[in-house]
């Protein structure tokens, strides 16, 4: 919910992936500041999950403070870090769709956007689950990149646009769309080090440009295809079609 007695204020911090950066925040006292940005549509909430489980959400959450907005976190213990990462990522997502294609926010409507990082213990995962996002920590390395983070925002839009049901082809389909806008927004925020990897450094987990590097197929029905039941039918592995054209 929004504080009655919040106020719009520019926070800056070093994001675990994408270094230095000043990104929008909401104070409630001239010396308590939240991750909350209200400029953009309907807010941008960004909340710690504090290793509890996605079903224990979002009661178990609870609001990254900081008394100076200078935003000087744990990298190394708690990783809050991965936090600026989400809340920065989330508004350059926010502002690539609204500034390239005219959608507010994930809905077209003005969605508040919620993201819950440090979900799980050590859980090796992100998604959208058709409310808000999760972002888990992963092998010590959060898997908060903003290509990331813009993929599971683009879950949103897809899921109110095209409506492509998450197995087979379609969650494919669903999966490249993801995949093809988080890494439009990487170009978008910065594109003299943008690449068509998915994921940084210690969890990477396609490469649009050759699929064949994870064993996805580049081509319908070639290649690493997958038939099966796994994965809801391969959604991870055949967006490797789409992703390569």
């Amino acid at each position: 919910f929004k504080l009655d007695c919040s106020h719009e204020a520019t926070g800056t911090g070093t994001t675990r992936y994408s270094g230095f950066q000043s990104f929008k925040t909401d104070s409630i006292s001239p010396s308590y500041f939240l991750l909350r940005d209200y400029s953009r549509g309907g807010g941008i909430e960004t909340y710690n999950a504090q290793k509890f489980e996605s079903s224990q959400l979002p009661d178990s959450a609870v609001d990254f403070v900081d008394f100076y907005n200078t935003w000087i976190v744990d990298d190394s213990v708690a990783k809050d870090d991965a936090a600026l990462d989400v809340h920065w990522g989330l508004q350059q997502s926010y502002d690539y769709f609204f500034n390239t294609h005219g959608r507010d926010s994930w809905d077209g409507d003005g969605r508040t956007m919620i993201a819950y990082v440090h979900v799980g213990s050590n859980w090796f995962n992100a998604r959208f689950n058709g409310k808000w996002m999760e972002f888990g920590d992963g092998s010590g390395h959060p898997l908060t990149s903003l290509d990331v983070v813009a993929h599971e925002m683009t879950h949103g839009v897809t899921r109110t646009t095209a409506g492509l049901i998450y197995e087979d082809e379609s969650g494919a389909l669903n999966e490249s769309f993801s995949d093809i806008f988080g890494v439009s927004v990487d170009y978008f925020v910065d594109p003299g080090s943008a690449d068509y990897e998915i994921g940084k450094e210690n969890f990477t987990f396609r490469d649009m440009s050759n699929p064949g590097l994870f064993l996805d197929p580049d081509t319908y029905q070639g290649n690493n295809w997958y038939m099966g039941p796994l994965d809801n039918g391969g959604v991870h592995t055949n967006s490797g079609v789409q992703n390569f054209w």
